[in-house]
């Protein structure tokens, strides 16, 4: 009887080692696929650069023209994960019976369920079937972020976190109530110099746009431009997207040829292979949709960050 559980147990045992295996496997395969991608990248000619209607209209990667990113719901319910959320959801909700629009069901963080529906009228009305019919899950449309401005050369004397009173002292033409000014906040140091530096402050939508107004921001003796400035998570170990390099599981990737180094190490610093669009392009069947792929990552000329740039844009709140 030993024996036989014994036997179970090590068959078991196997059987998951060769999933183990597999997918390792798999997931070597694909770098190996990219890695030779960016090496053939390299050795083709550069295409000269596109603007930025041409990127969007003729790339696989999409402008988002605000249609299913604007209509979202998050559903999640406590000790449930997101795929215990989806289960409970596809099990109760009937999108044909509802006539709902739904194009989408992903698992975000926080183990929370993000629903993308076609129309502003779809996503309502899911909202009302869950709490109808799902009373245990939470289902909320989620919230846009803050907008942010970058005010250069900011005297180095003013320190961040001063800098907000500085501000609100010296330019009383920005004039809001203080509830709102505490929903503002300084997010980092872009870039110093010698006495000054480029700051990126968190701001709400009213005091962004009173600040656009004036155009320049008195600070101390200084009177400094201020900008929109999208901040857009990145991660500067694998160069990919929506999370940072503390959190990444990826292979390391190069900014100048892909390859797995750091920029600084690179042999071929004059090279240009975005690594990201080599991913995007291995990952796209259709060889319509392919796109160019001889840049730097993050370049304005990249169609993914494109791409990224509009989907971080489309959800922020600037009204």
């Amino acid at each position: 009887m030993a024996a036989m559980e014994n036997d179970v147990f090590f068959d078991a045992l196997q059987k998951h080692c060769k999933i183990i295996e597999s997918a390792l496997m798999s997931k070597c395969n694909m770098n190996n696929q990219v890695r030779e991608d960016a090496r053939q990248a390299l050795g083709s000619h550069c295409k000269p650069k596109r603007s930025y209607a041409n990127v969007v209209a003729s790339s696989g990667v999409t402008e988002n023209k605000g249609k299913s990113s604007d209509y979202c719901v998050v559903v999640d319910s406590d000790n449930c994960s997101s795929e215990d959320v989806k289960k409970i959801i596809k099990a109760k909700i009937n999108p044909a019976e509802s006539k709902l629009g739904v194009c989408d069901l992903k698992n975000i963080r926080g183990n929370k369920l993000l629903v993308k529906c076609v129309s502003e009228n779809d996503r309502d009305r899911l909202l009302t079937e869950i709490q109808e019919k799902s009373p245990e899950l939470k289902a909320s449309v989620p919230k846009r972020r803050n907008p942010a401005i970058i005010v250069k050369n900011v005297p180095n004397e003013v320190k961040n976190e001063d800098l907000l009173k500085v501000i609100t002292e010296q330019n009383p033409e920005i004039a809001v109530d203080d509830e709102i000014i505490r929903q503002c906040r300084v997010r980092f140091t872009l870039k110093t110099f010698q006495h000054t530096r480029h700051v990126v402050i968190e701001t709400h939508p009213t005091v962004r746009k009173s600040i656009l107004r004036q155009t320049r921001l008195k600070i101390i003796w200084s009177a400094c431009d201020v900008d929109d400035f999208l901040i857009i998570n990145r991660c500067f170990n694998c160069l990919g997207y929506n999370h940072r390099a503390d959190e990444c599981n990826n292979a390391l990737a190069c900014f100048h040829c892909s390859g797995e180094h750091k920029g600084q190490d690179c042999p071929n610093r004059d090279a240009a292979a975005c690594t990201n669009c080599i991913r995007f392009n291995h990952k796209t069947k259709n060889i319509h949709k392919k796109v160019n792929v001889n840049h730097k990552p993050f370049s304005e000329c990249c169609s993914c960050h494109i791409f990224m740039k509009k989907n971080t844009h489309s959800r922020i709140n600037y009204d």
